[in-house]
């Protein structure tokens, strides 16, 4: 059986803060935004594998963090 990952992600830093979290098959990652800014996006991402093989891929792009 191989193993299905996606690609690591990178806490991209500044407004937007994402949970400490896996890029194996399943893994969710949750994001946030600091004070004073919204989430413009999906707050949550996770490992997929269409057709159950590698390699996995995020089923959302990235938020970003927008100024009100």
């Amino acid at each position: 059986i191989s193993v299905i990952n996606c690609t690591s992600l990178i806490n991209p830093g500044g407004p937007l803060l994402m949970s400490s979290c896996g890029n194996h098959f399943g893994a969710k990652c949750n994001f946030s935004c600091t004070s004073g800014y919204r989430l413009n996006g999906s707050s949550t991402v996770t490992c997929v594998a269409p057709g159950n093989s590698p390699p996995g891929s995020w089923d959302s792009p990235l938020p970003i963090c927008q100024g009100r």
